[in-house]
Parts: C-alpha cells; structure tokens; sequence
C-alpha cells in the first residue's frame, strides 16, 4: 500500500550491514600487512646500521630493490618463467599421482594397509638429499626438477584427498546407493565434492613446497631459473641481485597463496579458509 513504511527485520538489516563489514574486515587486514612490511623493512636496516651484520653481504632494501628494477627486464623475469614453468608441471603431475593415490587409499582399506609399510619409508626421505642422484639419472633440467618435485608434493595432496575422502557422510552414500548411482557415479557426485576442502588445502600445503624444490634444485644444479640468478649473483658478489632474486622468489610465493585462498572462498565456500583461514 502507498505510504507504507516499510519495516527492516534483523535478517534484512544483517545484509545490509554485512558487506562494509566485509570491506572493513579486508581493509585491516591490508593495514596490518603493510605494518608488518614497514616493521620487516626497519628491523633490517636498523640490524644494518648496528653493525650486527657485514653490510658488505647485506645490501639495503633501497639496494636491492635497485637490482631488482634493474635486472627485470634482463633475466630475473626468464628466470621467473623457468621456475614457474618447473613448479606449474611439476603441481599438474603431483596432482594427478597423488589424486588417483589418495582416492584408491581412501575407498579401500586393503589397499592403504597393503602401501602403509611403503609410504611410511618413503615419506621421510628429503627430497634435496635426492638431488645427486636425480642429476645423475635425469640431467641437468626438467625432468630432474619434475621428479623432486613430485616426489616431495605427493604426499600432502595424497594424505589430504585419502581424509577428504574417509571422512565422507555414510548417509550419503547409503541415499546415492539406494538412488541407484554406479560406484563410478558416487564417486564423482558424491565423494569428490564432500572431499574438495580437504582435496583443495593439500595442493595449497604441496605448491609451497613445490617452489621451494623448484628453486633449491636450480641453486645446487644450476639449471635456469631463480635459484641460478641467486647462485650465480653471490658468488660473483653482487649481493644486491641475490636478494632481489629471493625477493622474487618470495613474492611468487605470496602471490600464489593469495590466488589460491582466493580460489579455496570463491569455488568452496564451506572449506576452512571461507570461515577465515587465511593462512
């Protein structure tokens, strides 16, 4: 009716207020990383100053950032593709292996106790002690840095789809089941979905580790990418270029967890990171 006022409920009044809060939320996080930043960036120059640290081998921030705008256009943005194409093959295959591995350990039991005694074995061996051995086999190049890196991300993504997959409601297989859904069809209408959190948080856990094998694995091989730039840049004293190169390194890092955080709200909103993981 005309001239009605209209009258606000507490659900309707919830939505209105959610979005700045949300806004408000994201801007102290922001405010907060820039703090830690600026806090990262005193302590180093004040360590410096103190003489706590040669300031032969520790460059200023205002240094290496010099390098790293100097140096991005002649190898450091090459050197970012060869890591990045390691790291990006490298999480496809691991992904792959350790999807189809974890499924299989988590739908039947003879077959997580029949790999156990395996997996345990494996498991703890370091990847980067592996490293001789890998060069000696594979070479200097992708094939090496693929199978480091594979063999060191599979276990995160494995363990985590064999939990997501476990940890799977009997109901709703009992429901798909008496709906008349094949094995097949439960699996990936059923199982899949309740188990993409766990799925998602071990390819998170696994992409870190994975840059980190991709870049160690090009320091001690020399095969091109960051780990080279850094190894090369300290031992022909350029100090300012090393860091810009770790400094790279660490804000791929950054960049990829921000994306994949991003990716774990906007396609899951159930998982942990939704309700405020954002690690």
């Amino acid at each position: 009716m005309a001239g009605t006022r209209q009258v606000a409920t507490p659900l309707t009044a919830r939505a209105r207020s959610f979005t700045p809060r949300v806004e408000r939320a994201r801007l102290v996080r922001l405010g907060k990383g820039l703090v830690g930043i600026a806090v990262a960036i005193a302590i180093w120059e004040l360590v410096r100053a103190a003489g706590m640290v040669p300031r032969d081998f520790v460059p200023g921030i205002g240094s290496i950032l010099q390098a790293l705008v100097d140096n991005l256009g002649s190898g450091l943005l090459e050197a970012l593709g060869h890591t990045v194409t390691a790291w990006a093959v490298g999480m496809l295959i691991t992904v792959a292996i350790g999807g189809a591995l974890g499924v299989a350990l988590g739908l039947s039991r003879v077959a997580d106790a029949a790999g156990r005694v395996v997996v345990d074995f494996l498991r703890p061996i370091p990847s980067v002690a592996l490293i001789p051995v890998a060069i000696l086999i594979f070479g200097i190049g992708l094939r090496m840095q693929l199978v480091l890196i594979v063999f060191a991300c599979v276990w995160p993504v494995m363990f985590n789809v064999r939990y997501g997959v476990r940890s799977v409601d009997p109901l709703l297989l009992d429901t798909a089941r008496v709906a008349g859904l094949s094995r097949a069809a439960r699996i990936r209408r059923v199982v899949l979905p309740w188990a993409l959190p766990a799925i998602f948080t071990g390819v998170r856990i696994s992409s870190s580790i994975a840059l980190v094998l991709a870049v160690s694995s090009e320091m001690i091989s020399g095969s091109p990418g960051l780990g080279k730039i850094i190894v090369d840049a300290d031992g022909a004293g350029n100090f300012a270029l090393a860091y810009a190169g770790a400094l790279v390194t660490g804000l791929f890092g950054f960049l990829l967890n921000v994306g994949l955080v991003s990716m774990d709200r906007r396609l899951l909103p159930w998982s942990v990171a939704a309700r405020g993981d954002s690690a």
